[in-house]
């Protein structure tokens, strides 16, 4: 291991690490859960980090924004789940204002939400894919209906 592979390890070498959770989903519950352990996990290893619950911190982009800005953030460890928080919207967000971020890009993100979308290109390139029927808010669907497909 030469001199700046090994530097890349230190606890400094990240900057400040934010880590996103809580937010406003139905998968709040578990985000939270998820931000403490990773910010403790951070913690343990030294590195510079606080926690930002997205819900009570940020109430908008602008907020947010600025509470990165008033923080000196360096680069965010996403702990978002469900809406808002996998679907591609914090990580264009992140994108725009140029602070690197865990996870996969906008674009993969937001493919991967639209479950529609995700199964036909899977099965566009082959990858074996349970049966499935598109079900609209409108529409009336019940196990028997199901079951007919």
């Amino acid at each position: 291991m030469n001199n700046s592979q090994h530097n890349s390890c230190l606890p400094q070498s990240y900057g400040r690490v934010a880590v996103i959770y809580g937010g406003n989903s139905a998968e709040r519950e578990i985000s939270l859960l998820s931000g403490e352990a990773i910010y403790n996990a951070l913690q343990e290893k030294k590195i510079d980090s606080l926690l930002i619950d997205s819900e009570n911190a940020s109430r908008g982009a602008n907020k947010l924004h600025q509470k990165l800005i008033d923080e000196k953030v360096d680069r965010v460890f996403i702990a978002l789940h469900g809406r808002d928080g996998e679907d591609g919207v914090i990580q264009g967000f992140l994108k725009i204002i140029g602070l690197p971020f865990t996870g996969s890009n906008t674009e993969s993100c937001a493919i991967a939400m639209n479950k529609l979308v995700c199964k036909q290109i899977w099965q566009q390139i082959g990858l074996p894919t349970a049966d499935y029927q598109l079900v609209n808010q409108a529409e009336s669907f019940n196990l028997a209906k199901a079951k007919k497909k």
